[in-house]
Order: structure tokens, then sequence, then C-alpha cells
């Protein structure tokens, strides 16, 4: 595929210092209003509300008092600051580096954001924790799934190629997922409908509720990946190329997301459980944050180029056969 041209980088250039300006002065805006008026605010809120909602997000327990809130509101504008100091400086300075193309700074800097949520998961936890729905770090990640989906579904528009579309369910089925817990829910409901405590008896290192989430995501995962290949077969070249890679690193998540997953729940130690659970959390979003990059990346080059060949040095299933037949 071919490069963006002199113009084209400078251009989304522009467009990537512009964000990173709007992005600085939001969070300056949202530090110096919690800062002076956060107290005022969640008093305000409190004595209007039940806050309902925030107790299920934050505890799924119990209404918390006045004071967790503020308590909580204290810490997670510490952290802010803290993701600030650590993210602002790194993303000028990959700004001013003229020689490396748009994309790869592009990349650098989502990895670096995933990991500032890593250290603020360490070092501030509350709304900073990783592997808690609806939290800060876990919201980016929704955004992050959402673009791709979107990213996917035009891409299906503008090329005309099913392995888009079917790209589009596989990303569609992790957002939602990842946002309601969908394989958790129906594990546990597989669990009790299948009776699986017996199976977990005789095993003894995963819970029956772990059993029923691999055998949802097993049959899932097997009924897309048929898809896949069915869908592959009849993809041009160039979409096959695109489609390789985003598979590639599509299985790395799946590495983490089920087998790391699996382990996690294995363990009982308390740091290694723990320090299993930040692999897990962490490398899904940076792994999400490669595919983002990625789609994006060919989705530009696609608009900008109408790209019609592929890269040099790749050869599709056709050549390979051909070239196995002269033999």
């Amino acid at each position: 595929m071919k490069a963006l041209s002199s113009d084209q980088d400078i251009l989304w250039h522009r467009i990537f210092f512009k964000g990173t300006l709007i992005l600085f002065a939001v969070c300056i805006l949202a530090v110096l209003f919690f800062s002076f008026f956060g107290d005022a605010f969640i008093e305000s809120l409190y004595s209007k509300t039940s806050l309902g909602m925030f107790n299920k997000i934050i505890r799924g327990q119990n209404d918390l008092s006045l004071h967790h809130y503020l308590v909580l509101v204290n810490t997670s504008l510490k952290g802010l600051v803290f993701f600030c100091i650590l993210f602002f400086p790194v993303c000028f300075i990959l700004l001013s580096v003229k020689r490396k193309a748009f994309f790869l700074k592009l990349l650098w800097l989502m990895v670096w954001v995933d990991i500032c949520f890593i250290i603020l998961h360490i070092t501030y936890k509350n709304l900073w924790v990783l592997n808690r729905d609806f939290f800060i770090p876990e919201l980016f990640l929704y955004l992050q799934e959402l673009l791709i989906v979107v990213l996917c579904a035009l891409f299906f528009i503008r090329s005309k190629q099913k392995i888009y579309f079917v790209f589009t369910l596989i990303f569609l089925f992790i957002l939602v997922d990842d946002s309601f817990g969908v394989h958790e829910r129906i594990g546990t409901s597989l669990a009790r409908t299948l009776d699986l405590r017996s199976i977990s008896e005789k095993i003894g290192t995963y819970s029956s509720q772990h059993i029923g989430e691999f055998l949802f995501l097993s049959i899932v995962g097997g009924l897309l990946a048929l898809l896949f290949m069915i869908v592959y077969r009849k993809t041009d070249n160039v979409s096959r190329y695109v489609a390789l890679g985003l598979f590639k690193l599509l299985f790395l998540f799946a590495f983490f997301a089920v087998v790391v997953d699996l382990l996690h729940g294995m363990i009982a130690m308390r740091y290694v459980h723990g320090l299993i659970g930040l692999i897990e959390s962490g490398g899904e979003m940076i792994v999400i944050s490669l595919i983002l990059v990625t789609i994006f990346k060919y989705y530009v080059l696609f608009r900008r180029t109408e790209i019609k060949s592929i890269p040099a040095g790749y050869k599709s299933n056709d050549e390979y056969e051909n070239q196995a037949q002269d033999k």
C-alpha cells in the first residue's frame, strides 16, 4: 500500500496537534472546576438524587455517604492531574519529532495512554481501576472499540468487501460483551442450565461459571471464525492482506481475553491474582489500541489513494496455487 504524501502527513499532524490542544484544555478545565467547585457540585448532586446509578457503577451495593463521594472525587482529581503530567509531555515530544510518520506517532501515543492508565490503576485505584465496568479506563476502551466498529462498517460500505462486515460483527460483539458482561451472564446461565458444577468439581481449578463462560466464548468464536473463513475465500487480494493483519491482532486479543482470563480465575493467591488481572486488562487495552490504529491507517490510505495494489512481497493464495501447479 502506498504511504501518505507529505501534504497528507502534514494535514494529519495538524489535526493531531489541534486535538491534543483541545484535550489538554478540557483536562485543565476539569481540574480547575473540581478543584474550586468539586465539593459544592457533589453536595448539590447528592442532595438532589440518591445517586443510585453511581452506586451501582462504583460498588454495586448500598448507597455511599457524602464523605465517600467527596473522597472519591478528590482522589480521582489527583489521578487526573497525574495523568496530565504523564501524558501531555510525551504527547508534545511526539509532535516535535518531524521524521516519524503520523501513524507511528499515533500508535505510540495510544499505547502510552494505556500505560498511563496502568500506572494510575496501580497508584490511585478508585475510578482509574482497569477491570471495572464504566470506570475511566474502561470507558476509554469502549470508545476505542466503538471507533473500530464504525471504521470497519465504513470500510465495508466503501469497499463492498464482505470481510469488513464480518469484522464489524466481531468488534461489535467485543464492544457489547465488554460493556454489559454478556459472557459472564450467559456463562452463569449455562452453568445452571447444564449443571456444570459436577464438571467443575472434577477439574477442581475452575468454577462452573468459568466453564460456562469458556463454552459460550468457544461457540461464538467458532461461529465467527467459520464465517470469516467462508467470506475470506471470496475476498480480493488487498482486503485479504488487511484481513490477515487484523486477524493476527484479534488472535493476540483472544490470548489476553480468554487464555489469561482463565489463568486469572484459576490462581487464588492474592498478589499473583492481581498481577495476572493487570496483565489481562492491560494487554487487552494495548491490543485494542494496535487494532484501532491499524484499521484507521488502512482506511485513510484506502480513502486517499483508492488502493488497488498490495505491498511488495505479499502473495495471494491464487499465486501460491499457480506456483505449485507450475512445479
